[in-house]
């Protein structure tokens, strides 16, 4: 069952870290935490239940106490076959698994974003309120002044599961695709530049280690 007043979230962390080399994003530490409880710790004063969407082994993640969603089975898509559909695979298995709650919507958050805003979750029901049916993505205004779109740190409407799978059956692997065909709509978080980062690359984590350690950025 759903849990009143509280929306289910999903860590999207079924990524395959190509640009961390050897390490896998998931559990490369910041500040002595692995990212995937810093985004956990960020979740849960504003979401329940909550998940993790992965095939990595189960076990892996047994300390955490949360289930753990593998990519939903879709057949062979041309000549993708089974392989790796990225994100978006992600956010139809916690759209599922939403579902099987008794929930309407499912909040995403990719595991390479650690700083997860303190009212995400809010602000991304009062969008999606108030355009019923479309997803509502986080965006952040960078210093240039463009505002940014994270395509899957967002809100879903469990009503988009089958579009969402008719876009995997179709090869369309892209949440932006995806996401603009809903017609999304987006949320201005006015935090810091920082808070939005994405940690791709060893010197994406360094940076984040600075901004920890310097107490521009906490979680």
């Amino acid at each position: 069952m759903s849990h009143a007043g509280r929306v289910p979230a999903v860590v999207l962390a079924g990524g395959r870290s190509v640009r961390m080399g050897a390490v896998d994003k998931t559990f490369a530490t910041l500040a002595g935490r692995p990212l995937i409880n810093w985004v956990l710790n960020g979740l849960r004063p504003q979401a329940e239940p909550i998940a993790i969407s992965s095939n990595a082994p189960a076990h892996l993640f047994e300390s955490l106490g949360v289930p753990v969603l593998k990519d939903p089975a879709l057949g062979k898509v041309g000549e993708a076959g089974e392989a790796f559909r990225g994100p978006l695979a992600g956010i139809l298995a916690g759209l599922e698994w939403a579902a099987q709650t008794g929930a309407d919507k499912v909040v995403t958050v990719p595991v390479d974003m650690p700083f997860v805003p303190a009212g995400l979750c809010d602000a991304l029901v009062a969008a999606t309120n108030a355009k019923p049916g479309s997803p509502a993505l986080a965006a952040a205004h960078e210093s240039s002044g463009r505002a940014v779109r994270h395509f899957a740190m967002g809100l879903w409407p469990v009503c988009a599961a089958a579009a969402i799978k008719a876009h995997l059956q179709a090869g369309q692997f892209k949440v932006r695709t995806a996401a603009d065909a809903l017609g999304a709509t987006e949320v201005i978080f006015n935090a810091q530049e920082a808070t939005l980062m994405n940690i791709n690359t060893p010197e994406d984590l360094a940076r984040a280690e600075t901004l920890v350690a310097t107490g521009q950025l906490a979680g």
